[in-house]
């Protein structure tokens, strides 16, 4: 992650931006507070000067009357230009924004900041989709991870590739028992979560382990079964792949997710001609 401050990349804003990003990556919080020294400082600590080279329609605010109703216009104003300020010319981590590289170095100190005082959104997304706290779990910042839930992030909101926060935590073996309520509501949920993502990249072994201890957990819960059909399907075991979705539909004839599954053609022939009894709801 480091690199990607110091190679040279231009990123759209200015040097005024990359020096926010470079605070936020650094903990630096005077900085990215932008707590006035002078307006003429050498490191521009004013934030209006901050705001005005972070562009915010040309709008200059050099001095503000030390007044309640200012500095809560300038936080609102100062939160929407930082709220907007996107990496670009990094590769994957383009727009990615000042929280989420605070998140990515365990800031927690800036990510109050950002998140209370300048009002940025917990669950902004860059351009894969991932949150900040998708990236505190892959970079396995315990207490920010804890904070970002505490604020109301989304454990449930997936990325661009199908994954939420809760799929990268299982993955990646994110397990600290101080956020394990928030992440796993039961062990049959990690084991499918688990299981799904095994599914995703491609391992069909590992996905059908998980899958089949879902099962012995919540015999009857049909998502327990699409797992372990999608895991079946994914080994190309076709009729133990039609028999478990048979099953999960028997549970939940109303589910259209395991219908659609068993409707795959390798499942549709099998349900026709094989031993298993076939449903008149399939039509």
């Amino acid at each position: 992650m480091a690199s990607a401050f110091f190679n040279g990349a231009m990123y759209a804003g200015g040097w005024m931006q990359h020096m926010l990003f470079e605070a936020a990556h650094n903990g630096d919080l005077d900085l990215v507070r932008g707590t006035p020294r002078t307006h003429a400082a050498p490191r521009f600590r004013s934030r209006s000067i901050l705001f005005v080279f972070l562009g915010c329609s040309g709008c200059v605010l050099n001095f503000l009357p030390p007044d309640s109703r200012a500095v809560a216009g300038m936080a609102m104003l100062l939160g929407e230009a930082v709220q907007a300020a996107r990496l670009r010319g990094t590769g994957p981590l383009d727009g990615m924004g000042a929280l989420h590289i605070a998140a990515s170095k365990g800031r927690l100190e800036v990510c109050r900041y950002l998140v209370e005082e300048l009002r940025l959104d917990v669950d902004d997304t860059d351009q894969e989709g991932r949150t900040p706290l998708i990236i505190a779990i892959v970079f396995n910042h315990v207490s920010t991870v804890e904070y970002l839930l505490d604020r109301g992030a989304d454990a449930n909101k997936a990325s661009h590739n199908g994954l939420t926060p809760i799929h990268f935590a299982i993955c990646l073996g994110f397990v600290d028992p101080k956020v394990a309520l928030y992440l796993y509501p039961d062990d049959a949920t990690l084991f499918s979560n688990r299981s799904l993502c095994w599914h995703r990249m491609g391992d069909g072994g590992k996905a059908l382990l998980d899958a089949h201890e879902c099962r012995k957990l919540r015999s009857d819960w049909p998502k327990a079964y699409y797992r372990l059909g999608a895991a079946l399907m994914l080994l190309k075991d076709y009729e133990s792949a039609c028999e478990a979705l048979y099953n999960g539909f028997k549970l939940d004839p109303g589910n259209s997710e395991i219908e659609d599954a068993f409707r795959y053609p390798f499942c549709l022939f099998w349900s026709h001609y094989g031993n298993m009894a076939y449903d008149d709801s399939f039509g």
